[in-house]
């Protein structure tokens, strides 16, 4: 078949991968990005000269287009060029989490499944086309890193199309409507959303982390100022923080320095969260030790905060 290929980040890489490895012939594969993307340079790599978004699509000329991860909405009139239309791979269970950043919200969100979904590409609507194919991801996503679980989807989503491709027709026509019951907005990270909320779950401020931190590092106020806080992932965490070392009282954001461990505790709604670091603007990391050396011991406040 004479395909096009449109993809971006890492995710897409993956699932080209596969499809350079199952072609019979790279004269047969058109691939579309932007300049410098890993998808560029996964596509000059295997001697595949990539072709620049937007793209005018020549009549007619190929078979089928192939999205994964791409960014951009595809003109109808690109969509009309491809004999069989295009498909799209999407990392989550449709039609929950249509949109930009689905693994950032399934962390977020803190769903217990997750999977892929192999869709026909709608005209004029992201994450809205008929299922092809859907398949549940084994194991907890609460249980991964974001940059596990995005490996891990994109390999099944890489396996899900090369089982798609051995009987285009017939996979087209036994497609189902998605419908609307259960649809949620995954949209892009924006900077607002690293703003810790200590008034959360430790659960909840550690998916945060999962979730945020491979975009924008995490960020609390302290004393009026906006810092960044790099949190130890709750499954390397110290034991829960010993009551000798506690000075203040009890209410989410208030911050403890545990000689033990030489190590910040934050209280959250339900227990202790720990920070290893923290980068005021303009300046260098901050150890733990540091910053309670030249803040916390002098400061009459002993809190971060989610505001000023």
């Amino acid at each position: 078949m004479r395909l096009i290929f449109l993809g971006s980040d890492r995710f897409s890489v993956i699932c080209l991968r596969a499809l350079i490895s199952h072609v019979n012939d790279l004269k047969s594969l058109t691939v579309v990005t932007n300049n410098y993307t890993p998808v560029f340079r996964c596509a000059v790599e295997n001697n595949i000269v990539p072709m620049e978004w937007p793209y005018r699509l020549p009549p007619k000329r190929f078979d089928l287009g192939i999205v994964v991860s791409f960014g951009y909405m595809i003109p109808s009139a690109c969509i009309e060029q491809c004999t069989h239309g295009m498909v799209n791979v999407h990392p989550s269970l449709l039609p929950r989490w249509r949109g930009a950043a689905p693994l950032v919200h399934t962390l977020l969100n803190r769903d217990s499944r997750t999977g892929v979904s192999l869709i026909t590409v709608a005209k004029e609507r992201f994450d809205t086309g008929s299922i092809i194919d859907k398949q549940e991801l084994s194991g907890n996503p609460q249980n991964m890193e974001y940059a596990e679980l995005h490996e891990t989807t994109a390999n099944l989503g890489a396996k899900m199309l090369l089982r798609f491709l051995d009987d285009v027709e017939g996979n087209l026509r036994a497609a189902t409507p998605q419908g609307e019951e259960g649809a949620t907005r995954a949209p892009k990270v924006t900077p607002s959303m690293a703003v810790i909320d200590w008034r959360r779950t430790v659960l909840e401020v550690d998916a945060l982390r999962r979730a945020i931190t491979p975009f924008e590092p995490l960020r609390t106020y302290f004393r009026g100022d906006l810092i960044k806080v790099f949190l130890v992932p709750l499954r390397e965490s110290p034991p829960d923080i010993d009551p000798k070392y506690i000075r203040e009282p009890l209410r989410p954001g208030c911050v403890v320095y545990c000689r033990k461990t030489r190590l910040i505790a934050v209280r959250c709604a339900d227990g202790w969260i720990w920070v290893q670091a923290v980068v005021f603007q303009g300046r260098r990391r901050i150890t733990a030790n540091g910053f309670a050396a030249g803040y916390l011991s002098k400061s009459p406040c002993k809190f971060f905060s989610n505001e000023v």
